[in-house]
């Protein structure tokens, strides 16, 4: 399936999705490779828990090309990072996740105005409805970048979206922009004279 033009990450699922035929749509980055067990895996917990909407793994802790260490480096730390907060989780990342279609006839599709981030917006609509599952028996070997420019340039990009995760929370409002937190984010008391305290 090919859209042109690139309309971003968000229509290209949601046009998947509109494609599928089955009960559970299985999304799957296109740098990264499932290991073999790791769709029945998903589907065996589906199966298993009807209040679960979706299924999310980790990443393997080897990269699926082996770069140098750079790639290295990146892969082992996003595997124990997600490998730690492994169980009922708020929010889910999508590169390689399960979801159940009712839940988007229920909550809608991906927000196609987000070009990045678009999984943690859809996951704090989902998360009120479905228990969201982030498990180790979903692994998927990934391709990082293997030049530390381009990775510390993609990091920030990445960490732009959360830039107002301390005042939203501090306001009540979203607490989660990060995914895979078991805990809700903790903001710093507002400095003295500060209008968002």
């Amino acid at each position: 399936m090919r859209q042109w033009p690139n309309r971003g990450v968000s229509a290209a699922r949601n046009a998947g999705i509109a494609a599928a035929a089955g009960e559970v749509i299985l999304f799957l980055d296109s740098d990264e490779a499932l290991t073999p067990d790791s769709v029945a895996n998903a589907l065996e917990i589906l199966e298993k828990d009807p209040e679960c909407g979706c299924v999310h793994g980790v990443i393997a802790p080897e990269p699926l090309f082996d770069d140098g260490p750079v790639a290295r480096c990146r892969v082992l730390h996003a595997h124990w990072r997600r490998v730690r907060g492994a169980g009922a989780v708020e929010t889910a990342f999508f590169a390689r996740a399960a979801v159940r279609r009712e839940v988007f006839e229920r909550i809608g599709g991906f927000d196609e105005s987000l070009r990045d981030s678009e999984d943690l917006e859809l996951g704090d609509r989902l998360a009120p409805h479905y228990r969201i599952v982030l498990t180790d028996r979903v692994v998927a070997h990934h391709d990082e970048v293997e030049r530390l420019g381009p990775l510390l340039a993609e990091t920030y990009r990445r960490a732009l979206v959360l830039v107002p995760a301390p005042a939203s929370a501090r306001r009540g409002g979203r607490r989660n922009h990060t995914a895979n937190s078991r805990a809700p984010v903790r903001a710093p008391a507002p400095a003295a004279g500060d209008p968002s305290g």
